[in-house]
């Protein structure tokens, strides 16, 4: 995702006119994003200790608390990313609507 999003400015220097692109990259690099924090969300525990003795025992409670303020907040973050997708996806799309229709004067004609 970041070497793409490096890429995507470069390929706009070279060709300005591609004005949709950084609108499709945003859109699009927002679906990855939210698939990679979906795939994390389900990944389980974070936070594991191996350790046996009766000092992981003790910790126990420490590490669940943990692992469950990793999966609130993926969940947050998916939730935000989700909105923000969608929202990008709304105004390349209406890029895209605006774009077919062809400009018009106020008296009909159109312009070229």
């Amino acid at each position: 995702l970041a070497i793409a999003g490096m890429v995507q400015p470069i390929v706009n220097l070279f060709r300005p006119q591609w004005t949709w692109l950084p609108a499709a990259w945003r859109t699009v690099s927002t679906g990855i994003f939210v698939a990679v924090l979906c795939f994390s969300l389900k990944i389980g525990n974070w936070v594991v200790l191996t350790d046996s003795s009766d000092k992981v025992i003790q910790h126990q409670r420490a590490i669940e608390t943990v692992n469950h303020g990793c999966r609130l907040g993926f969940a947050i973050g998916v939730s935000i990313c989700i909105v923000i997708f969608l929202l990008e996806l709304w105004r390349l799309l209406q890029r895209r609507s605006s774009q077919s229709l062809p400009a018009t004067r106020a008296n009909g004609m159109q312009l070229s």
